[in-house]
């Protein structure tokens, strides 16, 4: 049964990196000033970032998210960097959540939720879910939740 599971768990890694080498799309959204960014002004700049899905009213997105503030302070010295897109509609429930998990990271959101320019760029159909890029812009993991996330940037920095 161990063997069975670790050889599913090893192909669900595969699968996750599959997209390696196709270029991150671009796309703009306002941060919660209304300062209008573009994912360009961070991806294929010469680190490595995770775009990250997320919504305050998403049960399993406040489960996973303090696994990606862990991995963010562990990283961030090291040129890792995260892009919070919230599939909020209410501003404070967004904002209120950034600071209560400590996302100290750049977030990003149209309060549009599953009408956001995030969810129809990227086709994301379901949350938490994420993008990693590579220094050069390349999509190198999508959807790399609990252990898989620091597993992957512990190969790509340790």
């Amino acid at each position: 049964m161990k063997k069975l599971f670790a050889t599913m768990m090893l192909a669900l890694l595969v699968m996750m990196t599959a997209q390696a080498q196709q270029k991150v799309k671009d796309m703009s959204m306002a941060d919660a000033n209304g300062k209008v960014h573009q994912l360009s002004e961070w991806c294929g700049k010469g680190g490595y970032v995770l775009i990250d899905f997320w919504a305050s009213w998403c049960g399993p997105c406040m489960g996973e998210l303090p696994n990606v503030v862990d991995n963010y302070n562990k990283y961030h010295a090291k040129g890792f960097e995260v892009i919070g897109i919230s599939f909020d509609v209410k501003k404070e429930n967004w904002l209120e959540a950034v600071e209560r998990l400590g996302m100290k990271w750049p977030q990003l959101s149209d309060l549009k939720g599953w009408h956001s320019l995030g969810a129809q760029t990227f086709n994301i159909r379901s949350i938490p879910s994420n993008i990693l890029v590579d220094p050069e812009g390349n999509v190198i993991a999508t959807n790399l939740r609990g252990e898989f996330l620091g597993q992957k940037l512990a190969e790509i920095f340790d």
